[in-house]
């Protein structure tokens, strides 16, 4: 990602679910890192996104639920 310029940027973060068979609940879905529960054995896919009041980016995380 390219530097905007600005100094000090307060980051929005939010995580979402992409895909999955069942409800993904975040901890905190607003923080860099949290904790998910997961509804129901599958594979799911959840999206952090940063948003710097310019710019914003995504990260994908692929989670593999066995039970």
């Amino acid at each position: 990602m390219e530097d905007d310029g600005l100094p000090n940027p307060v980051l929005d973060i939010q995580w979402s679910q992409v895909s999955g068979p069942g409800t993904v609940t975040f901890a905190s879905p607003n923080t860099e890192s949290t904790a998910v529960t997961l509804s129901e054995q599958g594979t799911y896919t959840v999206q952090l996104s940063a948003y710097d009041a310019l710019y914003t980016s995504y990260a994908s995380v692929t989670i593999e639920c066995p039970f």
